[in-house]
């Protein structure tokens, strides 16, 4: 057997659990306080290897229009042109392009992250915290993953001056806490019943 067809064999593929995962921002604001965000719609896939990371891969599709910062105003201004222009720009995307292991259970994920139009590699720092079987009985896995980002490398350059600097940092944390439960619409389904068997009865 092919090592590659190995590999395929012991991936499992996930989808991210919307329910109890969640990605959150913080952005220093006024130089001296800080402002968290998150995004309430997004879904993503990955292809997980536990004993071959490096084997691995990750997709993420986030709705920018489900910015939310827990103040109306200020997400109609993060929706609008100035920022996320999400009449021209509806979704926000990361695909990993490869897996580094750092010590066990801590990886680096590279990979794109689009944001209005303009992709840019980055990488996560991502802790991986196994995988259990829930209250359901069902396989869960856990994630941990966050990336500093300067917002102007996309484009996102708005700001207001300050008498001492500026009103919004250039720098934002992103933070990913991610719970994936196995996607069995990705699994074959080897299930062949008796209807839908070819009709072989030779015709007299």
């Amino acid at each position: 057997m092919r090592e590659a067809d190995q590999a395929a064999m012991a991936t499992q593929r996930y989808k991210l659990d919307p329910v109890h995962s969640s990605i959150e921002f913080a952005v220093t604001y006024a130089m001296n306080s800080i402002v968290k965000g998150r995004f309430t719609d997004f879904n993503g896939s990955i292809a997980l290897d536990p004993d071959a990371p490096e084997e691995s891969s990750t997709t993420v599709e986030i709705r920018a229009g489900s910015i939310t910062t827990d103040a109306e105003p200020r997400d109609q201004h993060l929706r609008g042109d100035d920022f996320f222009d999400v009449a021209n720009h509806a979704t926000l995307a990361f695909e990993s392009t490869d897996i580094e292991v750092v010590e066990a259970h801590r990886w680096q994920i590279n990979g794109n992250l689009t944001i209005i139009g303009v992709t840019k590699p980055v990488t996560l720092d991502a802790h991986f915290y196994g995988i259990v079987d829930d209250a359901r009985g069902s396989a869960r896995a856990g994630f941990v993953a966050e990336v500093d980002l300067t917002r102007s490398n996309w484009g996102l350059t708005w700001n207001a001056k300050q008498p001492d600097g500026v009103l919004v940092s250039d720098r934002v944390r992103v933070s990913l806490y991610i719970s994936a439960v196995p996607d069995d619409s990705e699994q074959p389904d080897n299930d062949t019943s008796e209807d839908d068997r070819p009709d072989t009865t030779e015709l007299s």
